[in-house]
């Protein structure tokens, strides 16, 4: 039996016979055992910063971008700022672009965490993140 003909089954309600529950069965374990690989690959690429990737600063309930434009060692990189513009007044929707301009700042591994001299924390991430609680 195919995945799609096992979402299929799942999807319409209809009891599945038992060889269908068998490959239904079989398709969930196929997928969880790829669910832990991905899962396993995105930690160990966070793990490791490489350029590329992006080093978001929490500061409260606000969430600044910056992307990682230098690696020094395992345990510092330099990350720079990035332009952000709001996409519409009503939600936290926004334009994220990288700036050659943005302010450079030196992280440090300290306690399993990255931190800047001012010991805000960043967390390294797939995508940029902005948030901003104070919007009217």
């Amino acid at each position: 039996m195919e995945l799609n003909e096992a979402m299929n089954i799942y999807k319409s309600g209809k009891h599945a016979t038992e060889e269908e529950q068998e490959d239904m069965n079989q398709a969930v374990y196929v997928l969880g055992k790829m669910k832990i690989k991905v899962d396993r690959i995105e930690d160990e690429i966070l793990n490791n910063p490489t350029v590329g990737l992006f080093a978001n600063r929490y500061d409260c309930s606000d969430v600044e971008p910056y992307e990682i434009v230098r690696i020094l060692s395992k345990s510092e990189i330099v990350v720079r700022s990035m332009k952000f513009e709001r996409k519409d007044t009503t939600f936290q929707e926004w334009w994220i672009d990288p700036d050659a301009n943005g302010r450079e700042v030196k992280l440090r591994k300290q306690d399993g965490a990255w931190k800047d001299y001012g010991k805000d924390k960043y967390d390294i991430e797939l995508t940029p993140k902005k948030y901003y609680k104070k919007i009217q």
